[in-house]
């Protein structure tokens, strides 16, 4: 069977999809995707559907994509997860990462800390709880899109499958998530193929995988068979219906969290949106989408002019909340600096 492979810059691709010890592997044509995006050995892929027999492929070059970087969840025992050095070099270049940040993640924000460990920086504090919640295991691959300066979007993808993150039930035996090595991790979820640079499981509409030469027995994180689901019962995370609240630093643009795009109706279609500020004055602002490799972002036009009329400073922490039944976001608190 054939299938098409996209890419942001245009380019698309046929490519043979084949099935090699009853698993399906991208076969003829793919060496072409693999020169014309430069792609390297231990480069990281993300696919997702886009259609009947269509795919767009994302390539984390060097670990990073776009605002995005990718990383392995292997330090749960320690209570950190790494930052990356090279997406620091790239967004924090100018100003230390350190300090309280707010990770989202099981439709729910978290809070987490930031520190420089020796010579990296990690999230530390919080983040053992973030991931006994959302039973995120050690061995995870995660991703980690940059917001803002203080807000990362998290997924998480085992054996290859983006993982639906969920509150874990209250009982008495559920109060740690399942750890297991990445000695184990390693062994259960990767497999040997010849006659590819490459291999894809099609069984999810998004997957991970690492792309490798040609001729070389290349291993993928894939999907033997369909992983083994606790007996525990998970619920997702409870929004308020009617308010929902989030903060943001001070900068000249604000993009706003994706719950708020959905409840406003801006997903659907770009319209202005009503603000209250302190002194409780009514002001229109008009929202304009921001172009992303992986998802839209919705973000407030002339952000800085509000900041200014509102005696705002860069670096000042404002605290929103956005009314569903009134369709405003309030302004309801800022810490100054």
């Amino acid at each position: 069977m054939n299938i098409e492979v996209h890419h942001q810059d245009g380019g698309h691709w046929n490519v043979r999809l084949r099935h090699m010890d009853s698993l399906p592997v991208l076969t003829d044509g793919w060496r072409v995707v693999v020169n014309h995006l430069n792609l390297s050995k231990q480069t990281w892929l993300l696919f997702k559907s886009i259609g009947d027999k269509k795919l767009e492929v994302y390539p984390f070059l060097n670990d990073v994509y776009g605002e995005t970087y990718i990383t392995m969840n292997n330090y749960t025992k320690l209570g950190l997860t790494v930052i990356l050095d090279q997406f620091i070099n790239i967004f924090y270049k100018n100003h230390e990462l350190n300090g309280n940040y707010q990770v989202y993640a099981g439709g729910k924000y978290w809070d987490v800390m930031a520190a420089k460990l020796h010579v990296t920086y990690a999230f530390t504090s919080g983040w053992s709880k973030l991931c006994q919640s959302l039973k995120i295991m050690n061995g995870d691959t995660m991703t980690f899109e940059k917001i803002d300066n203080v807000v990362f979007h998290l997924r998480v993808f085992r054996n290859g499958i983006e993982v639906e993150l969920g509150f874990k039930e209250e009982s008495e035996d559920s109060d740690s998530c399942e750890v297991i090595s990445r000695q184990t991790f390693q062994e259960s979820v990767y497999f040997d193929f010849v006659q590819s640079e490459n291999a894809m499981d099609t069984s999810g509409d998004t997957l991970m995988h690492e792309v490798k030469n040609y001729y070389e027995n290349a291993r993928k994180v894939g999907q033997k068979k369909q992983p083994r689901r606790d007996s525990k019962k998970t619920v997702k995370a409870e929004l308020d219906p009617e308010n929902f609240e989030f903060s943001r630093k001070g900068e000249n643009r604000l993009r706003l969290p994706i719950e708020v795009a959905r409840r406003s109706g801006l997903i659907k279609a770009l319209h202005s949106l009503k603000i209250q500020t302190l002194d409780r004055r009514m002001i229109d602002n008009e929202v304009d989408i921001e172009k992303n490799g992986l998802k839209p972002r919705y973000a407030m036009v002339k952000w800085g002019n509000f900041m200014s009329a509102n005696g705002l400073k860069k670096g000042d922490i404002l605290h929103f909340n956005f009314v569903t039944s009134k369709q405003v976001l309030e302004l309801r608190n800022v810490d100054r600096v």
